[in-house]
């Protein structure tokens, strides 16, 4: 398996916010037509991504080089 995502940039200008009932960080996103929807954005570090797959992945190979980071596993079967 792959997964894959940008890595946040000190110079990045997207206007993230958070909502008071959790702790998750949010974007609104635009499609073509105009309709809006928002994004959970969730920046990972390489620990808290091998502490996330650890118990369900073998294998586990992070990647970051920026502007995106890469994970490949195996799934515990």
């Amino acid at each position: 398996m792959i997964l894959s995502d940008d890595i946040h940039r000190s110079d990045d200008t997207d206007p993230y916010y958070s909502k008071l009932e959790c702790c998750d960080s949010f974007e609104t996103r635009y499609l073509p037509g105009g309709n809006k929807y928002e994004i959970v954005k969730t920046y990972f570090t390489p620990e808290s991504l091998r502490d996330l797959l650890n118990p369900h992945a073998d294998n586990i190979g992070i990647h970051f080089d920026r502007p995106r980071w890469w994970v490949k596993y195996d799934v515990k079967g």
